[in-house]
């Protein structure tokens, strides 16, 4: 079994500091940019710990001559799903947990609204397509591999993103009506608010 465990930390963060060092080197961000950035590099290693993590390598014996693989895939959207359905916990974890890099994107790179969909859709795509590799090497689907939660996570996404605009209409209104003098942080968030317009 593979878990996110001790050695799988370690590895993330030394990723992280590679990641900072040529951003910081290569690119000359500022280290209030490589802040935003590993918070939203957190975020998506927690992510793959609760979409990916643990892999069961030893139960693969097990499982892969009683399952059929099929049966752990979904590509029918909206699929057997009711409105009953739609109010349980995996769609709302699905949603909960994409609103964040809605949210977050903003701070590390320009968002148009194209580059948004596209985000919104790869987001889920990605997770998905993960599951599928590791359960094609498993042979058999440890984990449900459903476009309905790709479909979910786009929603969140997008209601991350909206909730941002929502943040940044009511920043900038508000420095702006109190003619607040911001520091480095603060000015950086202004910033990006103010140039998502």
């Amino acid at each position: 079994m593979i878990d996110f465990d001790i050695v799988t930390i370690i590895i993330g963060i030394l990723i992280l500091a590679v990641l900072c060092i040529y951003i910081k080197c290569v690119t000359k961000k500022t280290n209030i940019y490589l802040f935003f950035f590993s918070v939203f590099y957190i975020y998506l290693i927690n992510v793959l710990k609760y979409t990916i993590f643990p892999i069961p390598l030893d139960m693969a014996e097990v499982f892969k001559d009683n399952c059929v693989f099929s049966d752990g895939i979904n590509m029918i959207p909206f699929n057997n799903i009711s409105f009953q359905s739609l109010l349980e916990k995996q769609v709302l974890y699905n949603i909960l947990l994409s609103i964040p890099f809605g949210f977050g994107i903003a701070f590390i790179t320009k968002i148009t609204k194209r580059k948004l969909l596209v985000l919104s859709v790869f987001f889920g795509i990605i997770v998905e397509s993960l599951q599928l590799i590791i359960s094609l090497y498993l042979e058999y689907t440890y984990r449900i591999i459903d476009i309905n939660d790709i479909i979910f996570n786009f929603t969140g996404v997008i209601v991350g993103y909206c909730i941002f605009k929502l943040f940044s209409i009511l920043l900038i209104r508000f420095v702006d009506n109190n003619g607040l003098k911001l520091g480095p942080f603060s000015s950086y968030i202004y910033n990006i608010s103010k140039n998502s317009f």
